[in-house]
């Protein structure tokens, strides 16, 4: 019996290696006046890579990010909803608000997030629930999680993922940039 070969990636994910693996055709054009320090709603498709160019890849669920309204104390809210499919057909839903300062990591001040589980019926996991409050003071973040509260050390350059994904679009489009940051 002949064996049967998979070809590895072997190389980073790039915007081109996306491309031949079929996941694109052209990246969607932004729309007309779109400003990306303005309000706006992206939607992300989320995709996972085992390392093989055609087997085991999945499209596992989506993010959806908005931006929000700025207040006149110089912030602006992120409102954050994902949801993975993960094994044996549980569904992962997460629910964030988070507002963050306007600078140039949309560094969080502080938010609440909720991650619930469902099974396969449509019935609720609750035992893995999960809801968050956390507060960023200076150099601590407070974090309440299921109601129990801890403190842990902060940083004066503290972003979080989904930050980041508002940050990146502000960045000039023409020139290289380096920004210094802790990824929460």
């Amino acid at each position: 019996m002949a064996s049967r070969r998979r070809t590895i990636v072997g190389s980073p994910l790039t915007p081109g290696l996306l491309k031949q693996l079929g996941l694109f055709s052209e990246f969607p054009p932004s729309p007309n006046g779109f400003e990306p320090g303005g309000n706006w709603v992206n939607t992300y498709r989320v995709w996972t890579c085992h390392g093989y160019r055609k087997s085991g890849n999945h499209d596992v669920g989506f993010l959806r990010i908005e931006r929000g309204t700025g207040t006149p104390n110089g912030t602006f809210t992120l409102k954050a909803d994902q949801q993975i499919d993960h094994t044996e057909a549980a569904l992962n839903i997460i629910h964030a608000e988070i507002e963050c300062r306007r600078d140039a990591l949309a560094s969080p001040l502080h938010w609440r997030l909720s991650s619930r589980f469902v099974g396969p019926e449509g019935k609720a996991r609750s035992g893995l629930d999960a809801d968050e409050q956390v507060r960023v003071n200076g150099d601590t973040i407070e974090v309440t999680t299921n109601e129990r509260t801890f403190k842990r050390e902060g940083s004066s350059r503290l972003t979080a993922d989904w930050c980041l994904f508002e940050a990146v679009q502000r960045l000039p489009f023409e020139k290289e940039s380096h920004l210094a940051f802790d990824v929460l």
